[in-house]
């Protein structure tokens, strides 16, 4: 019966052993970054270069290849593995065309190793095709697979940007009028399920230059911030490098419309009851319409979302594992520290 785990942890140990650059793509490397699909074979990106070089290592479980491939979706040099039942294909990173369905041509795949992300499967971290490389060439194959996986890759990669925002739901409003920069510094609630990314809620006081600015039309930018840190380049394993600063944000845009005082009493009131969980305390009714005469709330479809996660992704496991050290030993770095473990350690277990 094939293990996965103990397949991929051969694989990669030779492959590390060899100082031969690889990440995971293909399906593996869908599931890391949240596809649920089922799992089949391993795929590997090496150079081509390579090739002769891991040939001698892996040469009694060689069931194809190294050898030119090319099939209606793939032009790629190609040796197969079969260790113990599991199918390990490994392909060329630099020399690798895919057919795009939408144009009918052949095209390059961009690799880049550098910017491959450590991620956690089977209890082993392990380089993974970035998610925005995994999604390009998937959208240029098109196939029922891929588009399956795209979805799913979204949708998961849109609920953690969505937990990010209710973690770090103090964010900095920006807008532009007459030329000008208004900046305001609101809390937010989130409603996911409202608009294809979810919608933002809000309230300023009335004598604020926001609280006239928006009519549905104008655009808005919120940002929230994550926690950040200065990175000591003594954290690092690896030697020499220079310090540097991590940091994770999440930006929402849209276009906010002023909403009713109904609308205005219920966002008020699931932001309390988000942040006074187990409280009995209650508000009187009376009190806060008063309180509401000197305030405005709005509403915002987020009609684009985007992040930017320096946490150290493209660093080995090793240079890692010493900045999260030095995070934890340090007076502001405990928050950054436990964004950078549940951020790049995705788990993918292997059904009994």
């Amino acid at each position: 019966m094939r293990d996965i785990k103990a397949s991929l942890n051969w694989i990669t140990d030779i492959l590390k052993e060899l100082k031969i650059p690889f990440h995971i793509a293909g399906g593996l490397a869908a599931i890391a970054h949240g596809s649920n699909r089922e799992l089949l074979d391993i795929d590997i990106d090496i150079p081509e270069n390579k090739f002769d070089l891991l040939k001698e290592r892996v040469n009694g479980f060689i069931v194809n290849g190294p050898s030119h491939v090319k099939d209606e979706h793939w032009d790629l040099l190609l040796i197969t593995l079969n260790h113990y039942g599991q199918v390990i294909d490994i392909s060329g990173a630099y020399q690798t065309k895919i057919f795009n369905q939408e144009t009918q041509e052949w095209c390059q795949i961009s690799t880049n190793f550098l910017n491959s992300e450590l991620i956690e499967i089977f209890g082993l971290k392990v380089p993974v095709i970035s998610r925005e490389e995994l999604l390009a060439y998937k959208k240029i194959l098109a196939r029922t697979v891929d588009l399956v996986d795209i979805e799913a890759i979204k949708a998961s990669h849109l609920t953690q940007l969505q937990q990010f925002i209710e973690q770090y739901n103090f964010a900095t409003l920006i807008s532009q009028e007459n030329g000008n920069m208004l900046v305001s510094h609101v809390p937010i609630i989130l409603y996911r399920d409202l608009g294809e990314y979810g919608t933002l809620a809000w309230h300023v006081a009335k004598q604020n230059p926001h609280a006239k600015s928006f009519d549905g039309n104008e655009n808005a930018l919120l940002i929230f911030h994550g926690p950040h840190s200065y990175i000591s380049p003594q954290w690092y394993k690896s030697y020499p490098n220079v310090p540097t600063w991590n940091y994770a944000v999440v930006r929402a845009y849209g276009n906010p419309q002023e909403i009713t005082n109904d609308d205005l009493i219920n966002d008020l009131t699931q932001m309390v009851m988000q942040q006074e969980k187990n409280s009995n305390y209650v508000i009187p009714n009376d009190y806060m319409l008063k309180l509401m005469n000197h305030i405005v709330g709005f509403r915002m479809q987020i009609t684009k979302i985007e992040n930017i996660f320096k946490l150290g992704q493209n660093r080995n496991q090793e240079d890692q594992e010493g900045m999260i050290l030095g995070l934890l030993n340090s007076d502001n770095g405990l928050s950054l520290a436990d964004l950078m473990k549940s951020i790049q350690i995705r788990n993918y277990k292997q059904e009994e």
